[in-house]
């Protein structure tokens, strides 16, 4: 049964895109269909990570739902860019909102997934989400199966996580779990894990060490993506990533 994972975070800067990156090529080089949905509009950036030049993106979702074109259009391949041969199939699509304003009949939203789906014969839909509890975010996190909540040990994240979890509530999201991403040398990651379970009785699957390997990693500035479970498929993060993915697709 083919799943929609929105991958959310309540502020920029947690690290959300890279992780809906190395998850989706984890899950294509393992034989699945995967599309990922850039619905960041405040810095989208998943375009850039794969090396996908402008003249490659020729419509965004948002052309389907405006009837500009079919839903094939929108998607474009990224197999080609990454420096592995993928065992199944990974597409970007982009979905440009107009100054967040969101134009067209919400519900066509949720048949845009199903009929995306059902058109690449896909296995998994990940949806890159705008930060924060913006009205353009809530669509894409109501249709979603499962929601993955991104967040580091700031304040800020620690407060507004859970204001994210309250309000996916109400849209009716009963599967939410989080990884919490570039924890300090300094924390024992095992406790950290326990802690953030304990204040969002939600499951933790994953509590990434900061490696400045990772965080030196810039977008592409060639047709060549930057993948770091690529580039470095034995490293404890990649390892970790490996798991999340199979338990969000279980």
């Amino acid at each position: 049964m083919p799943k929609i994972i929105s991958i959310h975070s309540f502020r920029p800067g947690t690290g959300k895109s890279q992780l809906t990156a190395n998850i989706a090529t984890i899950l294509a080089a393992a034989g699945q269909r995967v599309a990922i949905i850039d619905s960041d509009v405040s810095s989208p950036s998943i375009q850039a990570i794969f090396g996908v030049a402008d003249s490659a993106i020729t419509h965004s979702l948002n052309d389907f739902l405006w009837g500009k074109c079919g839903i094939e259009a929108t998607a474009v391949e990224l197999n080609s860019s990454i420096r592995h041969a993928l065992k199944g199939q990974l597409y970007l699509v982009p979905f440009a909102t107009r100054n967040s304003t969101i134009d067209y009949d919400i519900l066509l939203l949720s048949d845009s997934f199903e009929l995306l789906i059902n058109t690449l014969g896909l296995d998994v839909l990940l949806i890159d989400t705008q930060p924060g509890v913006q009205f353009a975010a809530l669509p894409s996190i109501a249709f979603s199966d499962i929601q993955l909540l991104v967040l580091q040990l700031r304040e800020q994240d620690l407060q507004g996580t859970g204001v994210v979890i309250d309000i996916s509530e109400q849209l009716g999201i009963d599967e939410m779990v989080l990884v919490v991403n570039q924890i300090p040398e300094h924390y024992n990651l095992r406790e950290v894990q326990q802690k953030i379970e304990q204040i969002y009785q939600r499951p933790v699957l994953a509590a990434l060490p900061y490696a400045e390997l990772l965080a030196e990693y810039q977008p592409a500035t060639d047709a060549n993506a930057h993948i770091f479970v690529v580039d470095h498929p034995d490293h404890p993060i990649s390892l970790l990533l490996t798991n999340v993915a199979a338990t969000l697709t279980a």
